[in-house]
């Protein structure tokens, strides 16, 4: 009985593991966009709209909105994108030329 026990255990500490390690994998950094402009944010949607280096204009899906704490738009980032292009990591560069309004 406490054999099958133990196997139970360490089974689930198995699965558990395995689990675990499909979930660190979804975080990896699939693509990056440098050189981006933040043009909004929504936090509720979790989703940032970017103006492109090459002109293009994307909204993306955010992993996290922690991740849109303290952006503000005409910020000049750098994203990386998991699997699902969504968007796992922002990273600020620069400011564009754009003051934020009580900066006017």
């Amino acid at each position: 009985m406490k054999h099958a026990s133990v196997l139970a255990i360490g089974m689930m500490l198995l699965i558990g593991a395995a689990g675990a390690a499909v979930e660190t994998k979804a975080a990896i950094a699939i693509s990056t966009l440098t050189g981006v402009t933040i043009q909004s944010m929504n936090q509720e949607a979790s989703q940032v709209t970017i103006h492109t280096a090459n002109g293009q204009r994307l909204t993306l899906a955010v992993a996290s909105r922690d991740l849109l704490q303290g952006l503000r738009r005409g910020d000049t980032c750098t994203l990386e994108l998991d699997a699902e292009d969504r968007v796992i990591t922002i990273v600020k560069i620069g400011l564009d030329q754009e003051p934020a309004p009580s900066e006017r």
